[in-house]
């Protein structure tokens, strides 16, 4: 089976494309829109943007931790971005830097310039283990947008081989039309191991809202976490809630069965069923 889980992000831009399909008929009595938004291709860009930067700054951490008893680090990755680690003389700690360059292809096709600065710390309890990281953005540039920000990201593993990823952020984007925006995030990522089947589950919770110059919000809530089984590529349940404005949606991915269908109920109650595996528009 090709190994394509989703991330929440995808799921998200997978909500933006069935709000841009409708919104555009939600008027009130006057004939002004109260839920039509202008800025669907930027917010798309914003998630995507986000996602690619932790999906980067998790891999360097963890990269730092196995590099803990090493040499400081100084290695390129992919011909692209360099990845720095100094560590502390007690080893409790250090920093890390991914270094872009003046611009670099990163997995996916898009191109970032500037620099992630980290600075992490090591707690062991036994044979638990404990890396929190603080995040800043050095004159970052993803694709068209100017990216400012901070985050805060806390990894726990545990002896039994559960893992649990924490992290909240507030990232300022802006574009040379003009037009900028703020997302504030925070999300919960925990992986569940049985090591005698070595079979595991995760569940993710993630709640952010974007909000734009212009005036458009976006957010996203977790009702349910979603849930994901070792053995499948799609979340097996799991609810998430979004809204453009003012309109809102409910996505349900089902009670356990592992399937590509999730089911999108609107603000007046209709459900339709979408297929994550063969709706074209929807590109993960």
């Amino acid at each position: 089976m090709t190994n394509k889980i989703i991330s929440f992000t995808s799921l998200i831009l997978a909500a933006a494309f069935l709000f841009s399909c409708s919104s555009d008929d939600n008027n009130d009595e006057g004939g002004n829109s109260t839920s039509e938004v202008t800025t669907s291709d930027q917010y798309r860009d914003l998630e995507a943007a986000t996602d690619q930067i932790n999906d980067l700054t998790s891999g360097a951490i963890n990269t730092g931790v196995r590099m803990r008893f090493s040499e400081n680090l100084n290695q390129k990755m992919n011909d692209c971005y360099t990845i720095s680690q100094e560590l502390n003389n007690d080893q409790t700690g250090g920093t890390v830097t991914i270094d872009f360059g003046n611009g670099c292809e990163v997995e996916g096709g898009d191109i970032m310039s500037g620099k992630i600065l980290m600075s992490f710390s090591l707690n062991l309890d036994g044979e638990n283990i404990s890396i929190t990281s603080d995040q800043t953005m050095e004159n970052l540039i993803f694709n068209d947008m100017n990216v400012n920000g901070t985050t805060k990201l806390v990894i726990s593993l545990t002896a039994q081989g559960s893992e649990t990823i924490t992290s909240t952020s507030k990232i300022d984007f802006s574009w040379a039309d003009g037009l900028t925006a703020t997302i504030e995030e925070d999300s919960k990522n925990e992986l569940f191991m049985n090591n005698d089947t070595f079979e595991f589950y995760t569940l993710i919770t993630s709640n952010g809202t974007a909000i734009f110059s212009n005036g458009d919000v976006f957010s996203f809530t977790t009702e349910t976490p979603l849930r994901f089984e070792d053995t499948c590529e799609y979340p097996v349940s799991g609810v998430i809630i979004n809204k453009e404005n003012t309109a809102v949606k409910t996505l349900n991915f089902g009670d356990g069965e592992c399937d590509s269908m999730v089911s999108v109920t609107d603000n007046e109650g209709n459900t339709t069923a979408v297929d994550l595996e063969t709706d074209e528009d929807l590109v993960f």
